[in-house]
């Protein structure tokens, strides 16, 4: 059998309606667009708030569904797209690029913290890439380059309670550590965590 998804969109075979099932439909049916802001968070593997399934697309495309936030946007390059699972999302980076903002910084933080531990973005990227966001209304990128520099400043988690641990300390105005210190003793490099 097949189960109408999107306009335009059929499914053959068990739906599901699984996130990605309908990101997937939504993007298809207004292709091209990407899964992007919460929806594509959560395809990347962060807890952020969800409501509707959110798209990325070019702007005065006249796409309009009742059932999915559209965003549409005048820069959106090859850099800012990908995949997750086959649906078309917008790349990590951008994804938190779009979180900023509008997601509590404690979540914001903690979705940076899994994207770099996972090395699907770098600190070098961000800070490259933040200062060409300002300027919409809806934009703040500050949030998130404030969690850029705090993070070069002490280094990189690798883990969930890391971070958690890291948030408490900034949050309680108390001095930061530095994550993953390295020294050398008798000729062997050690790691202090």
């Amino acid at each position: 059998g097949w189960t109408r998804t999107a306009p335009g969109v059929v499914a053959i075979g068990p739906y599901r309606h699984t996130l990605a099932e309908r990101a997937m439909a939504a993007a298809l049916s207004a292709s091209p667009a990407w899964a992007s802001h919460a929806t594509a968070a959560l395809l990347w593997g962060w807890e952020v708030r969800h409501g509707r399934i959110e798209l990325t697309m070019g702007r005065d495309r006249g796409v309009k569904r009742a059932d999915v936030r559209i965003h549409s946007t005048a820069r959106l390059s090859v850099d800012d797209v990908g995949t997750v699972r086959g649906v078309p999302v917008t790349s990590p980076a951008r994804t938190l690029l779009d979180l900023a903002g509008r997601t509590p910084v404690a979540a914001l933080g903690a979705s940076l913290d899994d994207a770099l531990a996972r090395r699907l973005v770098t600190l070098e990227t961000l800070a490259s890439i933040i200062p060409n966001q300002g300027g919409a209304r809806w934009n703040r990128p500050s949030q998130l380059a404030e969690l850029v520099r705090q993070r070069q400043e002490v280094g990189t988690v690798e883990s969930p309670l890391e971070a958690r641990v890291l948030r408490v300390l900034m949050a309680s105005g108390l001095p930061l550590p530095v994550c993953q210190y390295e020294v050398v003793i008798g000729g062997r490099r050690y790691r202090l965590d």
